[in-house]
Parts: C-alpha cells; sequence; structure tokens
C-alpha cells in the first residue's frame, strides 16, 4: 500500500473532516499541473501557528506532495496533523482533514493540558470553528486565483460523529448543558455557489456552516455571537 492511502485509511479510522468542489463547468486538463502547484501555495492559511493546507515537497518522509496522471495529491502524518488531499487539472479538490483531538496520544508532549480527552469522544467548539473557516478562506483564494467564475459546488462534512460532544475543554467556558450528535456524519455545507457569493460574503459561509455543524450536535440556540467573535478573532490573529 503507497503512503497516500495508508495515511487516509488512518485519518478514516477516527473523526475527521471531508472537503470537495470543483467547477461547475468541466474541462478536462483547463490548468497546467505547475499552477495547481502555485496556487495551493499562494492560497494556504497560516493564523494559528501552522499551515492549511499542509504542503511540503518532501518533508522528513513525513508529508509530501506529488504529481499525478490527473494533478497533484498530498499527504502529511505529523502527530495530530494529518491530511490527504488531491487536486486534479480539471478543477476538483477533494481532502480529508483528520479531527486533531482524536490524535493527542501521537503528541505526548502536549497530552497533560488535554488529559482526559478521549479519542472519539469531544469535538472542540473553538477548534471547529477555526478549522471551518480555514477551509473557507482556502477554497475563496483558490476560486479567485483560477479565476472559476462560472460558479463552482462545494461540500464540507464532519465524519464519524455519533455520540460526539461539544466541549470548550476550558475550565474559563462551559456549557449550560450537554450538546451531542446522533448522526454518523454532519453536513456542513453541500450546495452550488456562484462566483460572487463566495467572494464577497465568505464570511457569511462560514457562519451558514457552523451553525449547520452546532445545530446537529442538538445546539439548537447557538449564540450567533460566539460565532462572529471567534471568527473576528481568529481573522484578526488574536487567539
Amino acid at each position: 500500500m503507497n503512503k497516500f492511502l495508508e495515511v487516509k485509511n488512518k485519518i478514516q479510522t477516527k473523526g475527521y473532516w471531508k472537503i470537495k468542489f470543483y467547477p461547475r463547468n468541466f474541462e478536462k486538463d483547463r490548468f497546467p499541473t505547475e499552477k495547481l502547484h502555485s496556487t495551493v501555495q499562494s492560497s494556504i492559511t497560516s493564523l494559528r501557528g501552522w499551515s492549511y493546507p499542509q504542503y511540503k515537497r518532501d518533508y522528513q518522509g513525513r508529508q509530501k506532495t506529488r504529481n499525478t496522471n490527473e494533478g497533484i495529491k498530498s499527504w502529511c502524518d505529523v502527530g495530530r496533523f494529518k491530511d490527504i488531499w488531491i487536486f486534479h487539472r480539471e478543477g476538483l479538490f477533494a481532502q480529508n482533514v483528520a479531527l486533531g483531538e482524536d490524535w493527542f496520544e501521537e503528541e505526548p508532549e502536549i497530552t497533560s493540558f488535554y488529559k482526559g480527552v478521549e479519542s472519539n469522544k469531544y469535538l472542540f467548539i473553538l477548534g471547529a470553528i477555526y478549522s471551518f473557516t480555514e477551509f473557507i478562506l482556502f477554497i475563496k483564494s483558490v476560486i479567485e486565483t483560477l479565476e472559476i467564475q462560472e460558479g463552482f459546488y462545494l461540500s464540507v462534512e464532519l465524519i464519524n460523529t455519533e455520540g460526539r460532544k461539544l466541549t470548550f475543554w476550558d475550565q474559563t467556558r462551559y456549557l449550560s448543558q450537554e450538546y451531542s450528535c446522533d448522526e454518523e456524519k454532519v453536513v456542513l455545507i453541500n450546495r452550488d455557489f456562484d462566483y460572487e457569493e463566495l467572494i464577497v460574503n465568505h464570511k457569511g459561509v462560514i457562519k451558514e456552516g457552523l451553525l449547520n455543524l452546532f445545530k446537529m450536535f442538538n445546539w439548537d440556540l447557538v449564540p450567533e455571537s460566539l460565532i462572529d467573535d471567534e471568527v473576528g478573532k481568529f481573522l484578526r490573529r488574536e487567539i
């Protein structure tokens, strides 16, 4: 088994984000491979100490981005940071990103702070807000860079959520009751977008997806100000 499939299978044993987008109009070999590389590199976000998406041609055998017959692919397996993605020349991007709170056992130097975090049991509220914001910022940049003006389809899901509970994992913040999910997956976004909708209203799209996420954890009265405040702080690098 090649390393890409090995990391993919590893990610899918626990919670993970599943992201996919592609242009509304299919055109084979629409973008050169070199353009795919440069677009990912210029669209990377680094708002909290590490980059999304992970992109390195080769990092100590733990992370690689490689050319394929269809475009490019990448895999990363560094502690709690695990992801795989493909980017094809017709504009299809598809990715699995591990839910970091399920992989603290691979980073023993930080587990003292997160003692008690059981794998497949929790969803960190702030982590989800920050991750989804990164996804949308990256996609927005890709759409702009490649000038996909006819519109595109976007899907973002969180997989392996059944029985998972929301938590801040912070003694200074708490929830008034337990909020948990009964579904195996949660769909945050799954629809077509016009070009301008995401470019002009990306904060609205971020809020739309996060409200869908938290409501599937039966948090029906999600304080929208929480989302607005945390997304704002994240974008200002104040976390």
